[in-house]
């Protein structure tokens, strides 16, 4: 991890101070914002479009990791985006979570980000008066990771609250994460290249890794269509893969998280082709047993009563 890498300015008395002083200004904002900041991870689905099995699988992944390591698995609604009216993002937040209570899944906490951006900006505004004593490049190491003349310095001069853009989105989902003190992200492969930039964000902003520790950081690979393309909300092709169509085809819920789990797994791992509930499935995941390629998984043949993941992913 970041952090172990450069341990030794993390340790150091000016990093020390940094941390307290900015811990000292936010602690009533973490209070409210969540009275048990420790042991989860959090489905975070962005209020774009609808969920389709690929977000789905990584709920799966991310529930079954909850259940198996004793942490709270919380649902976080991204409904900060500009492609979208706040009011379509409401409508889509609420067909999602029919959607996630349809398959079966529990939260223990529902957030939409929308509801606590007031406490996010509070908690933006103490980090951000931290910027000027911990960003200088001689001695932070953080400086050398990312492009702090785009990011860091952009975000100090422009806040979130006074910009309208995905920059703004991404920065409200890093602070929330680190306000409700996930510690271990479960999301898909395509988000890697912006952890890392925002994992130096985080120490640029947040100071020493004991007071506040980032996550640990699964990464699941993409689901693709039976052409190699990834599945997207945004694809109008790609609307069968819906959960909304799925439900509207008479799918089996069990039936379709055992697929969805199986098309990720190692063929030694995989569970056999009768519906698993969640809680036998999580008896068996481990995130070692993840295959690392990408999966082509065909729902017309799922739809057909077969397994949906195209021959060529079975090793």
């Amino acid at each position: 991890m970041f952090y172990q890498e450069h341990d030794h300015f993390f340790r150091s008395h000016v990093a020390q101070q940094v941390a307290q002083s900015f811990w000292n200004q936010i602690r009533g904002f973490l209070l409210e914002l969540d009275e048990s900041p420790r042991g989860r991870t959090a489905f975070q689905p962005s209020t774009t479009g609808k969920l389709h099995i690929g977000n789905i699988r990584t709920c799966l992944y991310a529930c079954c990791y909850a259940k198996q390591h004793g942490l709270q698995f919380d649902l976080y609604l991204h409904d900060l985006h500009t492609q979208l009216s706040q009011d379509e993002q409401a409508q889509l937040g609420d067909q999602m979570i029919s959607d996630l209570m349809w398959l079966g899944f529990r939260f223990d906490h529902t957030y939409r980000l929308s509801e606590r951006k007031d406490l996010l900006d509070s908690v933006w505004n103490a980090a951000a008066q931290t910027y000027p004593v911990v960003a200088h490049e001689e001695y932070h190491p953080a400086c050398h990771y990312i492009d702090c003349d785009w990011l860091v310095q952009d975000l100090v001069n422009r806040p979130p609250s006074q910009r309208h853009d995905e920059i703004a989105a991404l920065a409200y989902a890093n602070l929330n994460d680190f306000a409700t003190g996930i510690t271990t992200q479960v999301l898909g492969r395509d988000v890697a290249s912006m952890v890392t930039h925002f994992t130096a964000l985080s120490y640029l902003l947040y100071g020493t890794p004991w007071h506040s520790p980032l996550p640990g950081f699964v990464f699941v690979e993409l689901v693709q269509d039976p052409d190699g393309r990834k599945i997207s909300k945004s694809c109008p092709a790609h609307a069968c893969y819906s959960i909304e169509h799925l439900r509207d085809q008479g799918v089996d819920p069990a039936y379709l998280l055992t697929a969805l789990y199986n098309s990720g797994m190692r063929a030694c791992y995989r569970m056999g082709p009768d519906a698993f509930s969640l809680e036998e499935l999580a008896s068996q995941f481990d995130v070692t047993h993840l295959i690392h390629r990408p999966v082509s998984f065909d729902v017309q043949n799922f739809l057909r009563g077969g397994s949906g993941v195209l021959i060529r992913n079975l090793d």
